[in-house]
């Protein structure tokens, strides 16, 4: 925390041009929940070095606050012509953008271009089933976490929203050992645990 913090901002005093001392500092103020820091030193970063992946966290940040500069990088991005792997993360953060500003179509077309660029993208899928879910279409939320356990077995937070959806759905028989495998797989999921106690299941 502090202390990892004031080790960055000494190096930065004595290397200001070094890329890896902001990204670094950058990601630390993010997981400090310091948004405007993180921005700042993001910035920084990509103005001595426009490294994609700097770019890219930069967006996401954006993209979380609802500022379409999310967009205008993604653009950049895509524009270094980088692949699918980068494509399928700047559909993704085009996809919470949109989330985030209630545009729920514009985001499950993104997060459904982000999972054909890549069909193992976790949170494109975890996304797209919130949308579903918040918009009280249970089912096709279902479908979503349904095809996320599928491909990714071993994945609680999958299972849980599967359980929630089918318990959502009336259906407690179902759900019940589906919260009971998120249990399994993540015993730190206490939401897990009294959804199971709700159910008379614990």
């Amino acid at each position: 925390g502090k202390q990892a913090m004031a080790q960055m901002d000494s190096l930065i005093r004595k290397d200001s041009l070094n890329f890896g001392f902001w990204f670094r500092k950058a990601q630390l103020q993010e997981t400090g929940k310091d948004t405007a820091g993180a921005l700042n030193s993001y910035r920084y970063a990509i103005r001595i070095y426009p490294s994609p992946d700097a770019m890219l966290a930069a967006a996401n940040l954006f993209a979380e606050k609802k500022d379409s500069a999310a967009l205008l990088i993604c653009k950049q991005v895509n524009g270094f012509r980088l692949g699918r792997e980068y494509e399928a993360h700047t559909n993704f953060i085009t996809g919470v953008y949109y989330a985030r500003k209630g545009m729920h179509e514009k985001a499950v077309a993104a997060f459904n271009s982000c999972i054909a660029d890549n069909l193992f993208y976790t949170e494109a899928y975890m996304e797209k089933g919130f949308l579903f879910y918040d918009a009280k279409k249970i089912k096709e939320a279902l479908a979503v976490f349904e095809t996320l356990t599928k491909l990714r077995n071993t994945y609680p937070d999958g299972w849980y929203w599967y359980a929630k959806c089918k318990e959502g759905l009336g259906l407690p028989q179902d759900a019940i050992p589906a919260y009971q495998k998120a249990l399994l797989l993540d015993p730190k999921l206490t939401e897990a645990e009294k959804a199971l106690q709700r159910l008379g299941a614990k």
